[in-house]
């Protein structure tokens, strides 16, 4: 499963200010409603993709590497300190720090 996630690596991370914006209908009433909510990738795509990392071949491990490194380097990134969405802000620090723990311990 973590080789088939690096192999599925997009060419180019998502930028902090991507959004994907699912909808659910949601059910156990009469009335049907829709609920949306908006997620951003990259966060979550950094703590996948340093998961898998150690189970990768050596190719993609060199991929990933250089994955992590765009996104980290990313102007949506470096600038996020000035984000006004700090939902936003608050799931890159988490990721970020969870990415820092990983590193560090290997």
């Amino acid at each position: 499963m973590a080789r088939d996630r690096l192999s599925r690596l997009p060419s180019d991370p998502p930028k902090l200010s991507d959004n994907e914006q699912p909808r659910y209908e949601l059910r156990g009433s009469n009335i049907p409603r829709i609920d949306t909510f908006v997620q951003t990738p990259l966060p979550w795509m950094l703590i996948a993709t340093v998961d898998a990392y150690s189970n990768g071949t050596i190719f993609q491990k060199g991929r990933a590497a250089s994955w992590i490194n765009a996104a980290l380097t990313d102007h949506s990134v470096l600038t996020a300190d000035a984000n006004t969405e700090i939902w936003k802000r608050a799931e890159l620090l988490y990721a970020l720090k969870y990415v820092g723990r990983r590193l560090a311990a290997k």
